[in-house]
């Protein structure tokens, strides 16, 4: 069985399994409407496949995370009880910052060139996704880099996507994809 719980020595909370299970072994069921959907994305069968990627930790989902969760005055319950549970700054108790907070010259240190070319990598994408918004007329969200890195270490450490057979209105077969935290 499962429970949801903090570390008192760390005052890490999440959800921790009490027992073994085995691999494949249903664990745990997550009512959707219990989660708060960051994308939603059908892929028709005709589509090619590597087009139906799992998606949580795109760059896209982190800015629509704060557009619905963190900006949004008028968030639904849901969304208002999701983001008092989650640490929304460094100084917060319940934050321990990870590699995409270091500095370059600090990743570099890390001497394992796949992790720090992908950390360099993640850095960019902020980096470039924020300068996109400030040089843009159309941008519905003002943004630091900072909170677009917080929010991007949010989703990626807590959101999850799921693919699922599906048929779209118009009858075409095809896989739905959502990305949820």
């Amino acid at each position: 069985s499962l429970a949801v719980g903090r570390d008192i020595a760390t005052n890490l909370r999440g959800l921790f399994a009490k027992e073994s299970f085995q691999e494949g072994e249903y664990i745990c069921a997550i009512p959707f409407v219990s989660t708060v959907l960051l994308d939603e994305t059908f892929f028709s069968k005709s589509e090619p496949q590597e087009d139906s990627q799992l998606a949580a930790y795109r760059v896209e989902n982190a800015v629509r995370f704060l557009q619905k969760v963190v900006k949004n005055a008028e968030n639904t319950p849901l969304e208002g009880m999701y983001r008092e549970s989650l640490p929304l700054s460094g100084d917060d108790s319940a934050f321990s910052p990870t590699p995409d907070f270091w500095s370059e010259p600090e990743i570099k240190e890390l001497q394992v060139p796949s992790i720090v070319q992908d950390l360099l990598e993640r850095k960019e994408l902020v980096r470039s996704r924020v300068q996109r918004s400030e040089n843009s007329d159309d941008d519905d969200i003002d943004v630091t880099e900072a909170e677009l890195r917080h929010a991007l270490w949010l989703v990626r450490s807590r959101a999850f996507t799921t693919l699922k057979e599906a048929i779209d209105l118009d009858g075409t077969e095809g896989l739905l994809q959502r990305t949820v935290m």
